[in-house]
């Protein structure tokens, strides 16, 4: 699957300090987009319930190779907004994010990160 260019794909090569020449595309494996049925670890069984995200970890360069980001990759939030929440989750943390003013979007947007490592100091409110 192809996902083009976005704002959070520019901000995360930017946060990181990768060469935007050298960031091609995402690369999905099944089960890691959103409503996949099945794992895409372990035993690449069926999952509890349908994929509720899109797992974000692969990409394709300008040699076409497939990397990783690895745990130490800082993870920037699409558009500014609150932390509303944080909660373990079984491959780290989840954030819960309030946004606010995003053209084209009425009212309020809320966004989850999760599987990550929040900085030290990121707290609800």
């Amino acid at each position: 699957m192809l996902l083009a260019q976005t704002r959070f794909t520019a901000r995360l090569i930017e946060a990181n300090g990768i060469d935007p020449d050298d960031f091609k595309r995402w690369a999905f494996c099944p089960g890691m987009l959103f409503n996949a049925p099945d794992k895409w670890w372990g035993d690449y069984g069926p999952r509890d319930f349908p994929h509720e995200g899109l797992d974000f970890c692969l990409y394709r360069d300008a040699a076409d190779h497939l990397r990783r980001l690895d745990e130490g990759t800082r993870i920037p939030v699409m558009h500014d907004g609150r932390v509303r929440a944080l909660f373990n989750d079984y491959l780290g943390q989840a954030v819960v994010i309030e946004h606010e003013g995003i053209s084209a979007l009425p009212g309020k947007v809320i966004s989850i990160y999760a599987h990550t490592k929040p900085l030290e100091g990121v707290l609800p409110g």
